[in-house]
């Protein structure tokens, strides 16, 4: 699956993005990579959100989930390593693009 982030760039598994994070009312830049890319819906069989199964179509009421892996690198250093973080609001994903 490819998502377009908020500036036209495209992103799929394996690039590497940034995203907003918060820690108390502190903002900072976190860099990760993007391991999971995915679909839900809310379920009535468990009153909670559920992946949406494989082949199922894609409406506004199937919000979009991105799981990524932070790389440490952060803008204020409030590091967030070695586990995944699984992004809910994802219209301030920014693709970072490879240095050559």
């Amino acid at each position: 699956m490819n998502v377009t982030d908020w500036r036209g760039n495209t992103y799929t598994l394996g690039d590497t993005i940034l995203y907003p994070r918060m820690s108390g009312r502190s903002v900072e830049m976190q860099e990760a990579v993007v391991v999971d890319l995915y679909h839900v819906h809310y379920s009535r069989e468990t009153w909670d959100w559920a992946r949406l199964p494989e082949g199922e179509a894609v409406t506004a009421e199937t919000p979009l989930r991105v799981r990524v892996r932070p790389t440490g690198r952060g803008s204020r250093k409030f590091y967030a390593v070695g586990k995944d973080v699984t992004i809910l609001i994802t219209d301030n994903i920014t693709k970072v693009e490879a240095r050559s």
